[in-house]
C-alpha cells in the first residue's frame, strides 16, 4: 500500500488561492471590475453598481478578496504572477473564508491592513487596519503569501 509522505492542507500557494480544506464553507460570489486589475488576491470594495467592484476598501472594510481563476492566461513569459484584468471581465469574490494575499508589508499578530491598492500587509502608515480580514498565520515577512480569513462582518481588532 503507498504511503502518503505530503500534506493534503498544504500552507503554501499563490495569492488569490483559496486556503485548506474549507472552500465548501465559504461564500463567494462573481462581480464585474471597475478599474483594470494585473493580479490575484485584491482585497475590493463594492464598485458603481450592484454587480461590480473596484479596489480598496470602504472606511477598513471589504466587501471581500479576488479569487486566482486558473483559466486567465499570465501577462509574461514565463509568468511572474501578473495578469491583465480589464474593466467589464468577471471576477470570483471570496466573501467569507481562507483565501491567500501576498503581503506589502510584515505582520506580527493576526491584524491585517489594507491599502487603497486593496493590497495587504501588517495596520501601518500604508494599510489601514482591515476588521473583517484576520491573519492565520504569523509572524510574516514583506513577500510573503499567508493564508488570512475574510468575514462578512467586521471582527473585533485585538489592541
Amino acid at each position: 500500500m503507498p504511503n502518503q509522505d505530503w500534506s493534503i492542507n498544504t500552507g503554501s500557494g499563490v495569492a488569490g488561492d483559496v486556503y485548506g480544506l474549507a472552500f465548501t464553507n465559504s461564500q463567494r460570489f462573481s462581480y464585474g471590475i471597475d478599474v483594470p486589475m494585473s493580479a490575484f488576491g485584491i482585497g475590493v470594495q463594492k464598485g458603481a453598481r450592484s454587480d461590480t467592484v473596484t479596489v480598496g476598501a470602504d472606511a477598513g472594510v471589504l466587501l471581500g478578496i479576488t479569487m486566482r481563476q486558473n483559466v486567465t492566461e499570465s501577462a509574461t513569459r514565463p509568468g511572474n504572477g501578473t495578469v491583465n484584468l480589464v474593466v467589464g471581465t468577471v471576477m470570483g469574490v471570496m466573501l467569507d473564508g481562507p483565501i491567500q494575499v501576498v503581503l506589502e508589508s510584515p505582520v506580527v499578530d493576526g491584524n491585517i491592513g489594507v491599502s487603497a491598492a486593496g493590497t495587504f500587509g501588517g495596520v501601518d502608515a500604508t494599510h489601514l487596519a482591515c476588521t473583517n480580514v484576520r491573519a492565520l498565520k504569523f509572524p510574516a515577512a514583506i513577500g510573503d503569501v499567508i493564508p488570512v480569513m475574510v468575514y462578512m462582518t467586521p471582527t473585533a481588532i485585538a489592541a
